[in-house]
């Protein structure tokens, strides 16, 4: 049993914990143990993910016992107290394909990092998980989340400025890879502005884009779209890292079986000492 308070961040960890646990097999590394491995992994892992009113054990999912029902329909079951439409769920099934992969982020590099020395897939997928927890990747859309409910009560031009001021810049806005526009939010943003587009979360979601544009010129990226969904569904501020978590860590293990074919410990560096004079 765990407390009502431990967050979905540790939920997902202690899954992947106990999952590893019940499997005698972890250590063998051919591609269809270890696509097995991670298909039970994924579904221990939505299986953690607390609804509202819940807190009971987190329970492993042993290998043949997943469900037929998609990932995303089962998220939003777990997560929203709403009834999951099929176009809603369709949101939640793209934004998890969205967030599978995205080359070499941080947390992919790490989860990389451990496949080159060998690590088994539940190793992989936790240390992917300590860079993904960070506020500048897949926690981010938390603090979207938390902006856009200030902006529903304060106005946009208010909740930008406190967000702004507290984290530097304001979350959910710009990419480095994407100086135009993350394809990735644009795509999840407008079918989030079809299927909710009577809900006043979208005005007040338009009023923080538009403060920013006229602020820095910043366009929304993904965190922002998943920060949006998890308002907009009425499910809880985590729940975006949650969806973000899950989605990766199925990037992770796709990752780690290109790299168990690479040599080993191919990442590691070398200490360059540098001398500056006096």
């Amino acid at each position: 049993m765990l407390p009502e308070l431990v967050s979905v961040r540790d939920r997902l960890r202690v899954a992947v914990v106990l999952a590893s646990e019940h499997e005698p097999f972890r250590s063998d590394l051919s591609v269809g143990n270890v696509v097995s491995t991670a298909r039970s992994l994924i579904a221990s892992m939505v299986d953690a993910v607390p609804t509202p009113t819940r807190a009971e054990a987190v329970t492993p999912v042993l290998d043949g016992q997943a469900t037929s029902a998609s990932i995303a329909s089962r998220l939003w079951a777990l997560l929203s107290a709403r009834a999951g439409t099929t176009r809603a769920v369709a949101i939640v099934n793209a934004a998890l394909v969205l967030l599978a992969d995205h080359e070499l982020a941080t947390s992919t590099m790490a989860a990389r990092i451990a496949a080159s020395a060998r690590s088994d897939v539940f190793s992989v997928v936790l240390t992917g998980m300590g860079p993904l927890a960070g506020p500048l990747h897949g926690s981010a859309s938390g603090l979207v989340h938390q902006t856009l409910t200030d902006a529903a009560s304060r106005g946009a031009r208010a909740a930008v400025a406190t967000a702004a001021e507290r984290h530097g810049s304001v979350p959910g806005f710009g990419h480095p890879l994407y100086p135009n526009g993350d394809p990735r939010a644009a795509l999840l943003l407008a079918q989030l502005a079809e299927v909710f587009a009577d809900a006043p979360e979208m005005d007040a979601a338009n009023a923080v884009m538009s403060a920013v544009d006229l602020r820095s010129r910043a366009k929304p990226n993904i965190d922002f779209a998943l920060g949006l969904l998890s308002v907009l569904a009425h499910i809880p501020s985590d729940a975006g890292e949650a969806i973000f978590t899950i989605a990766r860590a199925a990037g992770w293990v796709a990752h780690a079986i290109e790299e168990y074919r690479e040599p080993v410990l191919r990442f590691r560096g070398r200490a360059v000492r540098r001398y500056f004079p006096g």
